[in-house]
């Protein structure tokens, strides 16, 4: 039972990083719809269905480690972490920055940097890249958690990332804490969820097309409420229906054959490389769509969405191929990007 239950936890991680992925293809000038899509419903699920499935993940582990009696130094988790998420952080980080400085003069780069980019990573945590703030934040987060592993105090560090996030106050960006105070709430909630049997349950009992017309109800009235404080309220209610209903209809994939949930396990197996390369990837995918366009990706709505499906497919595929492959031989790539290394000792 709890290993199909994580091979469908492992299906909506692979949805998330899918979304992610796709929300990150928004060229200038794009249709009114996909607009809409984006802003009103992707924008919804993707991040905190990822931190969400961290969360999960994150307890599920350790309590398989406390049934083991198999516990883990806080220094030695710390470390670890920093292995996983800084490493690739400032790796990928400074990667990001010399291809865009070495491209951007000659080819067309999206936010494009300056040398003060390489030491502005240290507290600026989406100068390379937006998306990179997950990394840093993340890290952040498994400085915090080891120290509320019972329940009784994920309770209480839920309580604190629930008033973190209502509260109106705007946090920098610095150190990713303006991202934090939006998304902690779902890394806690996943850890609620994952440590009680009743919330385990609920997504696998519930009929999924509830959540999904709580979802959809709830994304229609984010577009009239104005007040801030009801509006980000509306905004976590709304992602928490998506959550459940993606949490359900990965469930409801895990019952299908291999042919079909394979490759999704492989995307999740795959996540973290994708999360780190997807958009270099789609960098290239989309420079190298727009001279035989002219320049213009979206002439029209069936060569927008004809590139879109490209550039999303190679921002999906391209760094699956570079985990399973390029890893396979490399030690040391493996290590800079937080991966284990797959190659025979």
């Amino acid at each position: 039972m709890e290993t199909k239950r994580l091979v469908s936890v492992d299906i909506a991680r692979a949805i998330a990083i899918i979304l992610v992925v796709g929300y990150h293809f928004q060229p200038e000038g794009s249709p009114h719809w996909y607009d809409l899509l984006q802003t009103n419903i992707i924008s919804f699920i993707r991040m905190p269905l990822f931190m969400f499935a961290s969360g999960y993940l994150y307890i599920f582990i350790e309590r398989e480690r406390e049934k083991k009696r198999k516990i883990v130094k806080y220094k030695t988790l710390v470390w670890h972490k920093f292995k996983r998420l800084m490493i690739p952080y400032f790796f990928v980080s400074c990667l990001l920055i010399t291809v865009k400085l070495l491209c951007q003069k000659y080819m067309y780069v999206e936010h494009p940097v300056s040398l003060s980019a390489f030491y502005e990573i240290f507290y600026h945590t989406n100068t390379a890249g937006y998306f990179m703030w997950f990394a840093f934040g993340l890290f952040l987060i498994f400085l915090i958690i080891p120290h509320f592993n019972t329940r009784k105090k994920l309770m209480i560090i839920t309580l604190i990332a629930l008033i973190l996030y209502a509260i109106p106050v705007e946090f920098p960006h610095i150190f990713s804490l303006a991202e934090l105070k939006s998304k902690f709430i779902y890394f806690c909630l996943g850890c609620l969820v994952s440590d009680r049997t009743v919330l385990r349950d609920l997504p696998i009992k519930m009929n999924i097309l509830i959540p999904l017309f709580v979802f959809i109800v709830f994304c229609m009235s984010t577009l009239y409420i104005q007040s801030g404080f009801w509006k980000s309220i509306t905004g976590l209610l709304t992602s928490i229906a998506g959550v459940m209903f993606i949490l359900g209809f990965s469930e409801f994939l895990s019952k299908f054959s291999s042919k079909i949930t394979k490759p999704l396990l492989i995307v999740a197996t795959c996540s973290y490389t994708i999360y780190l390369f997807h958009t270099t990837f789609m960098g290239f995918a989309k420079s190298a769509l727009m001279k035989p366009l002219h320049g213009n990706i979206v002439q029209n709505e069936l060569i927008f969405i004809v590139s879109g499906v490209i550039v999303i497919t190679i921002g999906v595929i391209a760094p699956i191929f570079l985990h399973l492959f390029v890893v396979k031989h490399s030690k040391v790539f493996s290590f800079l990007i937080g991966t284990k290394f797959l190659g025979k000792k």
